[in-house]
């Protein structure tokens, strides 16, 4: 089987990246769709906190396991702000900017704390 994938770090290239060894074999759009519909399910329990930590804390201890560090997920969150905000135009009024971004809080701050160990 030929290999199609590109090379996409290398262990002298950039040393707080994640493992991406043979990893980016999955589909990317695949990921991307799990992503949103991860999204989806979150804010589809944001009014069940219990149900909801639970979520991020399963979704923190996968991404562990890709060594995956906080400041990575920090930058999926910069990508999906400009993203809402692009993709809403007017329709992102400072209103809902802050009440996505009061969920993104929680949802960033329980991840890693199962990336990081610290269940406080």
């Amino acid at each position: 089987m030929n290999n199609t994938n590109a090379t996409t770090t290398t262990a002298a290239d950039d040393g707080d990246a994640p493992n991406t060894a043979n990893r980016w074999k999955i589909d990317l759009r695949n990921h991307g769709s799990k992503f949103f519909n991860s999204l989806d399910d979150l804010i589809s329990a944001v009014d069940k906190p219990d149900e909801l930590f639970k979520m991020l804390h399963e979704i923190g201890i996968q991404h562990k396991n890709y060594e995956t560090k906080p400041e990575h997920i920090q930058a999926i969150v910069d990508g999906l702000n400009h993203t809402m905000e692009f993709g809403l135009r007017d329709k992102w009024t400072d209103s809902r900017q802050k009440s996505f971004q009061r969920l993104i809080n929680i949802i960033v701050g329980r991840t890693n704390r199962a990336l990081t160990g610290d269940e406080k």
